[in-house]
């Protein structure tokens, strides 16, 4: 493997952890639990977990992955790893029919968004990996809330 730039070998570093991370939550996607923000927590915990690891190069793994050249091999592998998380909770998502693909895949893309700025922002640095993960917590509740119960409430389809 051949990295360009400093920035460049801490993402082909971080990209494994974040694989590996991406990895043990995913499992949530099957799990038959019926509580979609707890799913959603389920997958994410342990991607928030290794990105506050080791909390510098966490934060600049993510700042890089979203604001640098997309073009570079690795960062579009990271990419392509955050594609999979964000997939795999727009799974959750859709599940129990609360929503649909497309809206489960936007909501998705919203959650990585809270994700991204709650393991970056200075502001969580010192908090502990549970205040930053019930932060995140809170977060997700609101984005879901107005979907809570939506399924009982849509009309049956008529075959």
């Amino acid at each position: 493997m051949y990295a360009s730039t400093k920035a460049e070998l801490l993402i082909m570093v971080q990209n494994d952890k974040f694989a590996a991370a991406i990895d043990d939550g995913l499992p949530a996607i099957a799990a038959e639990a019926t509580d979609p923000l707890e799913s959603v927590m389920a997958v994410m915990r342990p991607v928030v977990v290794c990105a506050r690891e080791q909390i510098d190069n966490g934060r600049l793994y993510l700042h890089e992955l979203v604001f640098g050249d997309p073009a570079e091999p690795n960062r579009r592998e990271g990419l392509a790893r955050a594609a999979r998380l964000e997939d795999g909770i727009a799974q959750v998502l859709a599940r129990d029919g609360a929503l649909d693909q497309a809206d489960a895949t936007t909501v998705a893309r919203v959650v990585s968004a809270i994700i991204h700025l709650s393991v970056t922002a200075t502001i969580h640095m010192q908090q502990s990996d549970g205040t930053v993960l019930d932060d995140i917590r809170g977060q997700v509740r609101a984005v879901l809330a107005p979907h809570r119960g939506a399924a009982s409430q849509r009309p049956m389809a008529v075959s």
